[in-house]
């Protein structure tokens, strides 16, 4: 079974007691996590009753392929149901799964988390194909979810934001939940009970996030300079990132980019049509930005948008090595930013 995201929260709310297996998956291992540590909070406590949980990675599954289904066969002791959790779980853990889905016996719960997971992943399959099974993507807070996200979080301090401040936060957060409520929770502390986050508070505060580090690679790669693309590209993936969130962070860039351009092509002045664009450009990155917005035309940016999308679409495939895409990719539109240079 495939869950949609749309009732993903009353979903896992109130999980089936038939269900046998579910797998998380998707760029966003923040949300991943997230929910995984959340389902086994309401299962089997938190930290976890040792005699109810079992932890297992892939490594023990090449050692004993058998052993998955043989914990969750295992007896639980002081909760109603053993929970058997696999990390990181890729394709090779298909077969094991399938063994776990089609044996009756025992009433032990598999929680399998795993990154991005194409439509054609054969563990994908697996799982969505079972009745005993279910599958959730975890994709990046976006729009109404990602407005949410920060509500909730103010609303439990007690702290009020501007519009312009809410504007910034959705254009700079997103990408991994765990990240998102860790910069909420910083503003939330620096404001206090009864505080209010404005525009200023919120681009100082989150301007050293992880999410940062995203704009630097879609920042160097416009530049044309490839040091601070590959630095940037190296702090990202030690921060966590995905190929994806970089990929969709340089295309929300280069969006900014070509609807200042249009401004500028309709007569606006390259500092104008950068400070008119919504949420307001970091005041940092500025300059940067009204440089990039005078050296490219609309048309090597409309063929920038469309690599990015393709290389996304290149990640999602099952197998495909994604960071080496996204890094071509990137490295491809940052030849194209130096010669714009010259």
């Amino acid at each position: 079974m495939k869950v949609q995201a749309a009732r993903a929260e009353s979903f896992l709310a109130r999980i089936d007691p038939s269900l046998r297996v579910l797998l998380l998956f998707g760029p966003d291992t923040g949300l991943v996590r997230e929910r995984a540590e959340k389902i086994v909070s309401d299962m089997v406590g938190s930290p976890p009753d040792p005699f109810g949980y079992a932890e297992l990675g892939m490594d023990d599954l090449r050692e004993a392929p058998s052993r998955l289904s043989d914990e969750v066969r295992t007896v639980g002791f002081g909760v109603e149901r053993r929970l058997v959790w696999l990390r990181d779980a890729t394709d090779s853990a298909g077969a094991s799964v399938s063994d776990v889905l089609e044996d009756e016996s025992g009433e032990g719960f598999l929680l399998l988390t795993a990154g991005e997971l194409a439509a054609r992943s054969g563990l994908r399959k697996t799982v969505e194909g079972s009745k005993m099974g279910a599958a959730l993507g975890c994709y990046g807070d976006e729009g109404r979810g990602l407005g949410e996200v920060i509500k909730s979080v103010f609303d439990e301090a007690g702290v009020n934001a501007s519009p312009d401040a809410l504007a910034y936060l959705h254009a700079n957060l997103g990408g991994d939940r765990g990240m998102t409520r860790s910069e909420l929770q910083k503003l939330a502390l620096y404001a206090g009970p009864g505080g209010r986050i404005d525009l200023a508070e919120a681009s100082a505060l989150v301007g050293d996030s992880a999410q940062r580090s995203l704009s630097d690679i879609a920042l160097a790669a416009g530049d044309g300079s490839h040091g601070r693309l590959d630095r940037a590209l190296h702090r990202a993936y030690r921060e966590g990132a995905s190929a994806i969130a970089i990929l969709r962070a340089a295309s929300r860039h280069f969006q900014r980019l070509l609807l200042a351009r249009a401004m500028v092509d309709g007569g606006d002045g390259a500092v104008d049509a950068v400070g008119r664009l919504r949420p307001p450009v970091f005041w940092k990155e500025k300059g940067v930005m009204v440089a990039q917005v005078s050296r490219w035309a609309r048309r090597p940016l409309v063929t920038v948008l469309a690599r990015l999308t393709e290389a996304e679409r290149q990640c999602k495939r099952s197998g495909v090595p994604q960071e080496s895409v996204c890094n071509r990719v990137l490295l491809e539109i940052a030849q194209a930013g130096a010669r714009r240079r010259r």
